[in-house]
């Protein structure tokens, strides 16, 4: 008895899942409907991924983007990050990040220094591109 062979091959997988996401709409615990984009934000251009936290400690988190930039302007890119209700003209912290092709073009940066139980605000610039601005505790 042979085994069945799949109807697709599993390269063929996530193209699929992704059209289905794509085409369906979900339905939140709180009986709100929500559409899934999955369509790039060019407003944020070169920064298609967005941005993200994680890892949170008591006085520090983890920032990440993505650069989607084919001509490679630069290899550099700025951080900053603010307290809530603090002037976005002074952040509280600020740095200079390397993005290479080794890292796919991804940016993690370890911030610390914080106050536990505090809301920040974070923001990437690439050539003179800002990311979306983020939001973490």
């Amino acid at each position: 008895v042979g085994m069945a062979q799949p109807r697709t091959s599993p390269a063929s997988i996530p193209a699929f899942l992704v059209h289905l996401l794509a085409a369906c709409r979900i339905l939140a615990a709180d009986g709100a409907v929500a559409d899934l984009n999955l369509r790039p934000d060019l407003e944020h251009s070169p920064f298609l991924h967005g941005v993200a936290s994680a890892d949170p400690l008591a006085d520090r988190v983890l920032i990440w983007t993505r650069v989607s930039d084919l001509a490679r302007v630069s290899s550099l890119l700025t951080w900053a990050l603010w307290g809530e209700g603090q002037s976005y003209d002074f952040p509280l912290r600020q740095g200079i990040a390397t993005v290479s092709e080794a890292a796919d073009f991804t940016v993690t940066v370890d911030v610390d220094g914080l106050k536990p139980g505090t809301r920040y605000s974070f923001q990437f610039d690439y050539a003179g591109n800002r990311s979306v601005l983020g939001h973490t505790k």
